[in-house]
């Protein structure tokens, strides 16, 4: 039998999910997180920025019929060159507001949407969400907080992009965890939730925007720094999902612009639980692959097995269904692999967000 030492990373990996099942089913059935009288949705306004969209926003568009009628909407047109504009003419029935954004970016298109409301509470979606038929209903049943992170699920897709979504869901209920219990390090504006007032104080004091992306984090951040209220509304009926990026390249892209928002916004907290996360996966393989090195196949074996079991309560059964186990197999064997590219491309690959560099001069210019 080999020495027990191999088997150790195992058992840190075991003793993470643990932690990442306790706290997500804690927030679940959290109780205080339901108020005595349900929210008012007449004071929510419903945001989305979009740039080109016309391929992926058909699922939005459907789900706006579950949008209740005293829920603000209010779309961002970032310089779209397509059929987008039309298509929402053309699928809306219930009266909303179409603006355009005159300087560039999502965090700007947000920011004119923000001022444009009239209600305390904003809501961004990402145009390329569809949400189910009890969202509003279920979110209504929550405690607003000055910022709420609501859960993103990304869709399987192919067996090659399958590896993205379950990618993304391993990492997202992890940084959940993380966040629940020390301090929030990551939130999606694919479906976060915020008090207007205060993104209306944060606004002058924000050095973030020649950053053309970004605009969850920076928020979030700026509402960790004041020491506001930020909660984790996790529930499954509050869910959006997304589509999966439509070729390896595009998701690899996508990635990369993810970590170099983690660059930019200089987050020494999430680096350190970042390369810490990344560090017990190295170990993890190490093990693995020392085990076979040294003529124990069959203990190898055994690590990938419990791994993948551990993968699949961290990122819950009920989500893992879609994928086979030969699947979630394939995709543990690819995922140091992964990780070693992002690694080595992150610092220098240039990043694009929606065709234009992540980052802009001071005067407005793109780099």
């Amino acid at each position: 039998m080999p020495n027990l030492i191999y088997f150790f990373p195992l058992v840190l990996y075991g003793l993470l999910a643990l932690w990442v099942v306790w706290v997500i089913r804690g927030l679940k059935g959290r109780k205080e997180d339901r108020p005595k009288a349900k929210q008012q949705l007449r004071d929510l306004t419903l945001l989305v920025p979009f740039r080109n969209e016309e391929q992926r926003i058909g699922p939005l568009l459907e789900s706006l019929k579950f949008l209740p009628p005293e829920v603000q909407l209010i779309f961002v047109d970032d310089h779209s060159h397509d059929r987008t504009t039309e298509l929402i003419a053309s699928s809306l029935t219930r009266p909303y507001s179409l603006l355009s954004n005159e300087l560039h970016g999502k965090k700007e298109a947000i920011r004119l949407g923000v001022n444009k409301a009239s209600t305390p509470y904003i809501l961004t979606m990402d145009a390329d969400v569809e949400f189910g038929e009890n969202y509003f209903a279920s979110l209504q049943e929550m405690r607003w907080k000055t910022i709420n992170i609501l859960p993103v699920q990304v869709k399987k897709g192919s067996f090659k992009l399958g590896f993205f979504a379950w990618e993304y869901q391993l990492q997202q209920r992890v940084f959940t965890t993380i966040g629940e219990t020390f301090v929030p390090l990551t939130a999606s504006g694919a479906n976060l939730l915020f008090k207007k007032d205060f993104f209306e104080k944060s606004d002058p004091e924000r050095t973030d925007y020649e950053t053309l992306s970004g605009d969850d984090h920076f928020l979030l951040r700026e509402a960790v720094n004041a020491g506001m209220e930020v909660s984790y509304l996790y529930d499954d009926e509050v869910v959006v999902q997304t589509a999966n990026a439509a070729h390896m390249a595009e998701a690899l892209k996508q990635r990369l612009r993810w970590v170099n928002k983690t660059h930019i916004r200089e987050d020494f907290v999430a680096f350190v639980f970042g390369f810490a996360l990344l560090g017990l996966q190295i170990w993890t393989y190490a093990s693995l692959l020392l085990l076979l090195l040294m003529g124990h196949p069959f203990y190898a074996l055994g690590v990938l097995v419990v791994k993948m079991d551990l993968d699949g309560h961290i990122a819950s059964f009920k989500y893992m269904k879609p994928f086979h186990t030969w699947e979630v197999a394939l995709y543990e064997v690819f995922y140091p692999f992964y990780v070693l590219a992002l690694f080595v491309l992150s610092p220098v690959l240039p990043v694009k967000w929606k065709g234009r560099d992540i980052k802009k001069a001071p005067n407005g210019a793109f780099k």
